[in-house]
């Protein structure tokens, strides 16, 4: 009986010294308390709405400031948001590195962003807190709010008239794309957005704050941009909108509506729009399946038998698991048809191996193609997806033969003859490139002196794709005398190729124009 009331008393007195203590937060400060008095709320959005698992990088918080790696604080109508403290000796910039997980990788595989184009790990962000050594951007709470899109090298800064998610205002989130990809000098006009809501200032319009791509892209070839509209509590029903410059050219010339009657005085929503149409896009998942489909840039034929393509953005081939790159290539992406749906074999496509994705392709074909054909390349590597695709025929211009001296030649009987250089060029998709093939064509080529008379020697050139170009010279030999004239067969040092001899002593048969 002592003993179980010695133990009982023993539980009692670690019952109460734990029941006295508080919990210990990973940075060092008790749970509950905030470590500073001033923080960032850094607003991530993942177009796949995943933030599992998900963590922040950061450092130059200061002594007391959050230490990495920073825990997803929540979600909100953005998207998840991390809270990071910095304390008063922090820097003028904190670091910020989106992490998909707890492990490291390679720089690419570990982190969201874009890739710089030269390779190498994606670009770290930062954040400005202070300038001039004092902090700036921090309301009357101490709190800064700065958001990052799946797909950005950079932050948005709450702006103090378009937000996003400014107090009392919901937030419409325009994300754009110009099929020209060109962003200069275009700006958003719109109008009903109520009192205190965006409206265009000193006729500059409504601004693109920052450009965006998918995870993973390349730096410099952003496609995206957006920008973001304060919708007030007096807002109308529908706003208007209309992208444009300054001198009012506009991407569509009919004004366009959007209703908000949902992100009146609060609320969030991202809203998708292209140029040189009047549709809008509820769903990145759709807006970016047609913005970002995959196209054949560029597409020609090597010869009749191959088929070179160059993708507008690189198809991925191999997965790396383990450090090891797995070969995920399927040939069935890729069919080509004749113009009567005729299928046509592809015997082999090559590309670049040892990496995991590549944007040129070269089909080889089992069977030359038909030079009087138009055929299609469809490339679809996912069900649903929209396909690519790509109409190419064998081109039909024929070479050029150019001849470098006289074409038509009078000669009197037993004079001699030599043919003049001559050279020749194929068009291959707008390049003139040498052929060196040029040749006197066989059976139109016999000259005699000793017989007066008019000869043809026919040239001829054959080009990648069996196009083929003739030239003609015309020789007319004359008797002066007919009755003294002494005849001798010419032996000809003409040019087979551009610029090379025949060997000395070979003689070219040509034949008279009146025996063809």
């Amino acid at each position: 009986m002592k003993k179980a009331l010695q133990f009982i008393a023993v539980l009692a007195f670690v019952f109460g010294l734990f029941s006295t203590l508080t919990p210990v937060l990973a940075d060092g400060h008790e749970d509950g308390e905030a470590p500073t008095d001033r923080k960032v709320v850094v607003h991530y959005h993942r177009w796949d709405g995943d933030y599992d698992g998900r963590n922040v990088w950061t450092w130059n918080t200061g002594t007391n400031g959050s230490q990495a790696p920073v825990a997803l604080e929540g979600t909100d109508e953005f998207g998840g948001y991390f809270e990071i403290y910095v304390d008063e000796d922090a820097g003028d910039t904190i670091g910020l590195i989106l992490r998909y997980g707890d492990a490291w990788g390679n720089g690419q595989n570990d982190r969201d962003g874009l890739i710089p184009a030269t390779g190498g790990d994606k670009a770290n962000k930062e954040i400005i807190v202070k300038q001039d050594g004092e902090f700036v951007g921090f309301d009357e709470n101490g709190v800064k709010h700065v958001f990052v899109y799946e797909g950005m090298n950079e932050v948005i800064y709450q702006d103090e008239v378009h937000g996003p998610m400014r107090d009392g205002y919901g937030t419409l989130a325009i994300v754009y794309y110009d099929p020209a990809e060109s962003y200069e000098g275009w700006n958003l006009w719109t109008w009903d957005t109520g009192t205190g809501g965006s409206a265009p200032a000193n006729d500059t319009g409504v601004p693109f704050q920052a450009a965006l791509d998918v995870d993973g892209g390349t730096v410099g070839e952003e496609m995206y941009r957006i920008a973001f509209f304060s919708i007030g509590e007096d807002a109308a029903d529908e706003i208007g909108f209309i992208v444009r410059t300054d001198a009012w050219d506009k991407q569509w010339e009919e004004d366009l509506f959007v209703d908000v009657t949902d992100l009146k005085g609060s609320g969030f929503r991202n809203l998708f729009y292209i140029g040189l149409a009047p549709d809008f896009y509820d769903t990145f998942e759709e807006f970016d399946a047609i913005a970002n489909a995959f196209e054949v840039e560029t597409g020609q034929l090597e010869d009749t038998k191959s088929l070179l393509l160059n993708f507008n953005k690189p198809v991925q081939v191999a997965e790396e698991v383990d450090s090891v790159l797995n070969d995920v290539f399927d040939a069935s992406w890729f069919s080509v048809v004749d113009s009567a749906g005729n299928e046509v074999a592809i015997n082999n496509i090559s590309y670049e191996k040892g990496v995991e994705s590549v944007a040129e392709f070269m089909l080889i074909f089992e069977d030359e193609l038909d030079r009087n054909e138009t055929y299609t390349m469809t490339y679809l590597k996912n069900e649903g997806d929209l396909p690519a695709e790509f109409d190419f025929s064998v081109p039909s211009e024929a070479p050029t033969i150019t001849i470098i001296g006289a074409t038509d030649v009078e000669l009197e009987l037993g004079d001699r003859y030599s043919l003049p250089t001559f050279r020749a060029t194929e068009n291959f998709y707008g390049e003139n490139l040498p052929l060196y093939n040029a040749r006197v064509k066989e059976g139109a080529g016999y000259l005699s002196t000793r017989e007066a008379g008019e000869y043809e020697i026919v040239l001829e050139a054959h080009d990648r794709f069996g196009n083929v170009a003739e030239e003609t010279i015309t020789v007319t030999v004359v008797d002066p005398c007919a009755d003294t004239a002494t005849a001798s067969e010419t032996i000809l040092p003409i040019t087979l190729f551009a610029g090379l001899p025949l060997l000395a002593g070979a003689y070219i048969a040509l034949r008279r124009k009146e025996d063809q």
